[in-house]
């Protein structure tokens, strides 16, 4: 990377009492995973849409960051209810990575015919595959040139905490900035929409009330599922605080 030497990002993850990370890798649109141990009082984050939010006992953990370490992407816990850590990991472009680590537990999850279902009695080794991203997702194009954060749009199983609604995020927008969510159900994409790469039928479109950004750029929005099959197609719409005004946008999902 060309620049001065020196400290480029830095960031805290952890809570109230112990973590530690034993593990980092960076996939191949360099975003940054980690993965460690974190003690069952620490108040360590977790995120919308992680496999597991709430800690069992002193758990292992997985979390996935912006390349610029300003978002977390993904937090969750892994384990049983014993001493369980997650020592190494191998992550993909995809947002999938392979891990391995040791448990106490006699209840850590596995999946069906798992080569060995049961632990064998004390400290046993585990491997296991995450998505951190969810499934049937598939991301279309960039954000518009004129968005100084380049927001990106998640799809999240849970839009917030104690809310059992899909959901959808947008991370990195513009901090506190004035944005809608434009959303349609289709069976198809349609086309561009003022001349921003929208994959929405204009004659479909949907859009939310206006919301602000938070702080951190970021908003959660939750979207009950209907009683059908369906699928989604949405877009962030922001309007940066410029002069004049700029209508920009996130990245699109189609969401199945």
């Amino acid at each position: 990377m060309a620049g001065a030497a020196g400290l480029t990002a830095s960031s805290y993850f952890g809570g109230s009492f112990w973590d530690q990370g034993l593990a980092i890798a960076v996939d191949s649109g360099d975003e940054i995973v980690i993965s460690g141990w974190t003690e069952v009082s620490s108040t360590m984050p977790s995120t919308p849409g992680a496999d597991r939010r709430l800690r069992a006992g002193n758990d292992g953990f997985l979390a996935r960051f912006s390349p610029d370490l300003k978002q977390l992407y993904y937090g969750g816990f892994v384990g049983g209810t014993d001493y369980d850590g997650v020592w190494h990991l191998h992550a993909t472009g995809a947002g999938d990575v392979t891990v391995a680590g040791i448990t106490f537990s006699v209840d850590l999850p596995v999946t069906a015919n798992a080569a060995q279902s049961q632990n064998g009695g004390g400290d046993e080794t585990w491997v296991g595959q995450f998505a951190l991203i969810p499934a049937n997702t598939t991301r279309y194009g960039g954000p518009s040139p004129g968005v100084a954060g380049h927001p990106t749009i998640h799809a999240v199983a849970d839009a917030t905490l104690n809310n059992p609604n899909f959901g959808l995020a947008c991370t990195r927008a513009p901090a506190n900035t004035l944005g809608a969510i434009v959303f349609a159900f289709g069976s198809a994409p349609g086309t561009p929409l003022q001349g921003i790469d929208l994959w929405i039928d204009p004659n479909q479109i949907v859009a939310t009330s206006f919301l602000f950004s938070d702080a951190n750029g970021e908003i959660v929005w939750p979207l009950p599922t209907p009683g059908f099959s369906f699928t989604l197609f949405s877009q962030f719409f922001w309007l940066e605080s410029s002069n004049p005004l700029q209508l920009s946008a996130s990245d699109a999902l189609q969401i199945n």
